[in-house]
């Protein structure tokens, strides 16, 4: 017979996404809730809670070991309520687990709870929270909702005058908007857009100019939510709630998930403010969902510019998902320095930020990497040679990697294998362009080209994209667009803002080319170094039709593709 020690099983259920999680127990699986913040739920402590002196308390999920783990710390305690999620009793009864609950204690539901809290002679500051943590990891959606229920039944109906909460959230609501609107803070307009980020984010210029284009206020925070600092993430949270409570934006705008935590508070919050959400992913959509661990962006109106994402967006769950292509703004033809001539140009980094980190985990020995490179030199030969071919992308890779096509790319970290290479075979066939067009060739972007080229080549520093990059593109008889294999059916700003700063683009083949006339299309399109050159040196001896494809493009672009066509279309949509 063994003589170790008795280990008890542990108990699992299966969670909203059907994860399989081990409960927890103790009293470190509970948490005290500030009635003045119900926010405070999500902060990260770990103390175990102590006996509270009040007669009432109130216990949003009990765990499935209540009679060993609370009876505690309400030994004094007169009414003792609790309300429980019925997904995760019924969760424990498929699992076999057996819920021991207190007889002393109270259930009841929510609409319960929150019929109790709206009674005039009901008192907050009479009553102890106590939250089991892992209620907002299993099934998030349901307790977030009752956390903000109680905050609003806090902060609207509490008749308390010694309690400031609510002076301090219009305070704060205050000052955000003497930061928020610059330009129009002392005559603000019916309508208006919130716009997720700040000043030094992608798109988010363009985006605030085409508010007011549409004759929209905008408003924004320049705060951003991390789950690095919780307390810092607390703050923002709450600034943030209280500007769109304050405000009542028709739409709340995040492009790429800005101004969106990992939990969904926002997008629960949002949902219980009545307030549109319009998330725009406008890179590779597995790198963005990636930070989100919990199933609320589903629900979301999620707009894509690679429409080739949108089955697979589909088949892991998003309800609404559909094609919007980037665009350009005013600010392409408006600049104000001078730049060298140069006859080819191509802008672009060699890698995006924090990429070394993104990919820490990965194996980057993976022997797909080695396959896909084979391909790439293949299509290449076999396009020299005039015979039919196909470039691979992020999609067909995924087949190479998992031929059965089962494996989900959210949630989890498995796609970053998936992600990891697709960038360095990309980067494969960018440095095959690259290197094949070295005598021809000017590029703007950082050192990390170097290690990327076979050949060596002098780069321009990296400009300032408003003020300076527009005048390269106009100064440049020809701009360069190299198709990424991570976005395989998108376009990219080039495809507008060459064109509307009175520039020439060539560009690699790309399914998104579809939103302008085809016969225009082919005129600018390559799909190898050589074509490229083919059709730069014919239009270099045709000054004419040069001019005119320049003309006939910036008149498209014009006519249906700025950034405010785009915001006007979500709005019309939503």
């Amino acid at each position: 017979m063994s003589n170790s020690p008795t280990v008890l099983s542990a108990k699992r259920i299966l969670d909203t996404q059907g994860r399989r999680k081990t409960l927890s127990s103790g009293l470190y699986s509970f948490i005290k809730l500030n009635c003045r913040s119900f926010n405070s739920a999500h902060s990260q402590e770990t103390e175990a809670i102590t006996p509270t002196i009040k007669r009432k308390i109130l216990f949003l999920g009990l765990g499935y070991n209540a009679c060993t783990d609370v009876t505690s710390i309400c030994k004094k305690t007169e009414h003792i309520y609790y309300i429980e999620c019925v997904d995760f009793e019924m969760a424990c009864q498929e699992a076999g687990i057996a819920l021991n609950y207190p007889n002393n204690f109270t259930k009841i539901t929510r609409d319960e709870l929150y019929a109790m809290f709206k009674a005039k002679d009901c008192y907050f500051s009479d009553w102890e929270f106590f939250l089991y943590k892992q209620n907002l990891s299993l099934f998030p959606e349901y307790w977030n909702e009752v956390l903000i229920t109680l905050d609003d039944i806090f902060t609207t109906q509490y008749d308390d005058p010694s309690d400031n909460s609510t002076d301090d959230a219009e305070d704060i609501a205050t000052q955000e908007l003497d930061t928020a609107q610059p330009a129009s803070k002392n005559t603000l307009r019916k309508t208006s857009i919130f716009i997720a980020g700040s000043s030094q984010d992608l798109m988010f210029k363009e985006l605030c100019d085409a508010t007011y284009a549409i004759d929209y206020d905008y408003i924004t925070m320049d705060t951003c939510l991390s789950d690095k600092n919780p307390q810092e993430n607390k703050d923002a949270f709450s600034k943030l709630i209280s500007l769109l409570k304050s405000r009542r934006p028709d739409l709340f705008l995040s492009i790429n998930g800005r101004n969106l935590d990992t939990d969904g508070r926002v997008f629960y919050q949002l949902k219980q403010l009545n307030i549109p959400i319009a998330l725009w992913i406008v890179d590779n959509p597995w790198n963005i969902l990636s930070k989100f661990k919990q199933n609320w962006w589903q629900e979301c109106t999620i707009y894509v510019t690679d429409s080739s994402f949108i089955p697979a967006l589909k088949a892991h769950g998003a309800k609404h998902v559909y094609y919007l292509p980037l665009a350009t703004s005013t600010h392409s033809m408006h600049y104000e320095k001078s730049a060298p001539s140069t006859h080819l140009l191509y802008v672009a980094h060699s890698s995006f930020k924090n990429k070394d980190k993104f990919f820490s985990a990965v194996d980057k020995e993976n022997k797909t990497l080695s396959v896909c490179k084979n391909k790439i030199d293949k299509h290449f030969e076999l396009l020299e040679e005039k015979r039919p071919s196909t470039l691979i992308d992020f999609h067909s890779i995924y087949t190479l990697l998992y031929p059965t096509n089962d494996k989900r790319l959210w949630p989890g970290n498995d796609f970053r294998t998936l992600s990891h290479i697709t960038t360095e075979a990309d980067n494969y066939q960018k440095a095959h362009w690259i290197d094949e067009l070295t005598q021809h060739i000017s590029i703007i972007g950082d050192k990390g080209w170097q290690e990327i080229l076979k050949k060596a080549l002098t780069l321009i520093p990296p400009v300032d994209y408003y003020t300076q990059l527009p005048a390269y593109y106009a100064n440049a008889k020809f701009t360069m667009n190299i198709t990424s294999m991570l976005m395989p059916s998108a376009l990219t700003q080039r495809h507008f803002d060459v064109w509307v700063s009175d520039g020439f683009l060539v560009s690699s083949p790309t399914h998104g080319m579809a939103i302008f006339e085809s016969d225009i299309v082919d005129a600018f399109t390559a799909k190898s170094p050589q074509e490229l050159l083919l059709l730069t040196d014919k239009y270099s001896t045709n000054n004419d039709l040069y001019n005119e494809i320049k003309a006939e493009m910036k008149n498209i672009i014009f006519a249906n593709h700025f950034y405010s066509s785009r915001l006007q279309s979500i709005l019309d949509h939503i």
